[in-house]
């Protein structure tokens, strides 16, 4: 295993790792959500983005295994 891999092991147990999506609130402090409404949330940011400033404007970025490849929203 590469050393990011060996790390991952420390970074997923770490008792400070976020579990579950948070939301801002108006007075800057946070407070849980849902899976399924933090999924809602970027989908609908996203969709707003595309409509505003073309598909164009919307991009994915993926590592995968021998290098990076980008997948454009469509």
């Amino acid at each position: 295993i590469c050393p990011k891999g060996v790390a991952m092991q420390s970074v997923h147990e770490d008792p400070d790792r976020l579990r579950t999506p948070l939301r801002r609130r108006p007075d800057g402090s946070f407070e849980p959500m849902a899976w399924e409404v933090a999924l809602d949330f970027a989908a609908d940011g996203l969709a707003r983005v595309r409509r505003q400033h073309g598909d164009d404007a919307v991009a994915v970025l993926a590592l995968v295994r021998g290098g990076i490849a980008r997948l454009w929203a469509s």
